[in-house]
């Protein structure tokens, strides 16, 4: 039997001087068939997990696994007082401030976008690049700069201690092939 539409349950006001009354939020009621289907697939998909669990345990061992060191925090006072610094208020307000300058400089990039220097589109990047540069001006002094492909950024900090091993910090700007 079809039911009248309610002008609340059809998302709208009722009308100015309208006796209707609000309808109750719409409810989803399985019948008993719906439910056995549910408990049925829900033990059908525990019986098939059940199956593969040494397969599924296999993939999660510590040889199939990236082991991660333990957390590491240093202590030296160097950390500590750039922790601080880091912690203070007034560089979460630069954070923000470096963060919305970045996102008011049109980045986006196309998937049929043609090679760089044949596409026009890409040019857009080197007005993100001069906002890095002007954004973070002991970064560009410290650190070594190789452009790939014109617009892709690599910084270089090379450590004071060449036997311990990179670190690779990564984002992505645009497509590239």
């Amino acid at each position: 039997m079809a039911e009248k539409m309610t002008a609340a349950a059809a998302g709208r006001r009722p009308a100015a001087g309208s006796t209707q009354q609000a309808a109750a939020p719409p409810t989803i009621s399985l019948g008993r068939s719906n439910l056995r289907s549910a408990a049925a697939v829900g033990a059908l998909a525990i019986f098939v997990l059940s199956l593969n669990l040494p397969r599924i345990q296999a993939a999660f061992s510590a040889e199939n696994s990236c082991l991660q060191p333990a957390v590491l925090t240093p202590t030296s006072p160097a950390f500590v007082a750039a922790n601080a610094v880091w912690q203070a208020p007034a560089f979460t307000t630069r954070a923000v401030d470096w963060l919305s300058g970045a996102i008011r400089i049109e980045t986006e990039s196309y998937d049929d976008a043609g090679a760089v220097g044949q596409d026009d589109r890409w040019a857009k990047f080197a007005a993100f690049h001069t906002y890095l540069e002007q954004a973070f001006p002991r970064t560009h002094a410290k650190l070594a700069l190789t452009k790939v492909d014109t617009y892709g950024l690599v910084y270089e900090w090379v450590g004071s201690d060449p036997s311990l091993k990179p670190v690779l910090f990564a984002a992505h700007q645009g497509r590239h092939d």
